[in-house]
């Protein structure tokens, strides 16, 4: 199962002069069209066709193409965003026509709460989702959900890739008093 770590993370571990080049980076935040971004190798948080427009026309530009993975919020919780679950086979294949994205997988952030039920239901969604992009030739074959509080249970419901940053370098102070 990879490492990924989040753009946080990174900034955590320059701060204590960790060197990065041994991890492999992942870009988990989310862009906004427009804003100049240095993309890496993966891209896990693809949510709307703005985005993936934005990045479809850069990439073209730069002649290559990146992994990504499509966010879904399998949670109620107004904090967290990700595309609607029922438009996910819509926006599948409005992404057939972005050559230079290579939809690999879902990611979703559970709810935050302490009821293991909630969470797993979350996770559960997650991959009955991707079977039925899957049963409808969409080649998903990454799941990414689950962190340092509930990484367990993601994996329990099929989790290919976790986020356990928390749990290897532990908490990170707030970055500007957030």
């Amino acid at each position: 199962m990879p490492l990924h770590v989040s753009p946080s993370t990174c900034n955590g571990l320059i701060r204590r002069s960790i060197d990065l080049r041994r991890l492999y980076r992942h870009a988990a935040a989310a862009c906004e069209p427009g804003l100049r971004v240095v993309l890496n190798e993966n891209v896990q948080s693809l949510d709307r066709l703005e985005l993936a427009d934005a990045l479809d026309r850069r990439l073209q530009q730069e002649c290559r193409a990146i992994d990504v993975l499509v966010q879904v919020k399998t949670s109620s919780e107004a904090a967290k965003s990700g595309l609607p679950p029922e438009q996910l086979g819509v926006f599948l294949g409005a992404l057939r026509n972005h050559h230079s994205l290579r939809v690999r997988g879902l990611m979703t952030m559970a709810t935050h709460t302490g009821e293991p039920a909630e969470v797993r239901r979350c996770f559960d969604l997650l991959r009955e989702l991707r079977d039925r992009s899957m049963e409808q030739g969409h080649d998903l074959s990454r799941l990414s959900m689950g962190m340092s509080g509930d990484f367990p249970l993601a994996v329990a419901a099929g989790a290919t890739e976790v986020r356990i940053g928390t749990a290897i370098f532990g908490r990170r102070s707030p970055v500007n008093g957030q």
